[in-house]
C-alpha cells in the first residue's frame, strides 16, 4: 500500500485517502479499472500521485455524495460544494468516455466503481450481473471465505538467515521427502 507503486491507478478511493480497512469491495474497484481499460483499451485513471489519483476518480465518477465520504472518513476533504453527486449517476466525463460501450457493459462498470465501498456491487452480485448472463455458471464459479487472522501467525516471529532457510527446507520437504 505505497504511494510510489503503479497499482495506485487501481486503487480504490478509500485506501488513497488512508482508509486500512481492506474488503472485496477494494478488488471489485480494481477490476472495475481493469475493465474500463478492456473497453477503452486505453489507460483509466493513470495518476501520478495520490491526489491526482483521486481528482482523476473524482473529475469521472463525480464529487461523492457526504454519506459516501463519511463512510470512507473522508469528509475533511476539501471538495466543491452543491456539486455532489448522488451514487450511480453519471459525469459527462464518464458517459463521454463510455459512449461507445454497450449498455449492459457500462452498467456493470458504474456499480463496480461505486465511490462508497458499502454500495459497490459484490464479487457474487458482478458474476449474476446481465453482463455475465451466457457465462455464469455457479458450480464454476466458487467462492470462500476470508482467510482468519492465525493463519499468519509465522509473520509475528523474528527469525534469522539460517532459521528462515532451515523452515523454508522444512515445507518444501513436506511435499518431496527423501
Amino acid at each position: 500500500m505505497t504511494d510510489y507503486i503503479s497499482t495506485r491507478w487501481y486503487r480504490a478511493p478509500e485506501l488513497l485517502m488512508g482508509s486500512e480497512d481492506y474488503t472485496e469491495s477494494i478488488d471489485m474497484w480494481a477490476i472495475g479499472c481493469i475493465f474500463a481499460e478492456l473497453l477503452t483499451r486505453k489507460p483509466f485513471l493513470p495518476g501520478s500521485d495520490t491526489e491526482n489519483q483521486l481528482k482523476l476518480i473524482i473529475s469521472m465518477i463525480g464529487i461523492p455524495d457526504d454519506d459516501s465520504l463519511e463512510t470512507i472518513g473522508g469528509g475533511d476533504l476539501n471538495l466543491p460544494k452543491n456539486v455532489k453527486m448522488k451514487e450511480g449517476e453519471e459525469t459527462k466525463k464518464f458517459t463521454k468516455k463510455f459512449d461507445k460501450s454497450d449498455k449492459v457493459a457500462k452498467d456493470l462498470l458504474k456499480k463496480m466503481l461505486m465511490f462508497n465501498p458499502i454500495k459497490r456491487i459484490s464479487i457474487d452480485e458482478a458474476l449474476k450481473h446481465e453482463f455475465f448472463e451466457d457465462l455464469h455458471y455457479d458450480p464454476d464459479e466458487p467462492t470462500t471465505s476470508y482467510v482468519a487472522a492465525f493463519d499468519f501467525d509465522f509473520e509475528k516471529y523474528e527469525l534469522s538467515i539460517p532459521q528462515t532457510a532451515e523452515e523454508i527446507y522444512e515445507e518444501i520437504m513436506l511435499y518431496h521427502s527423501a
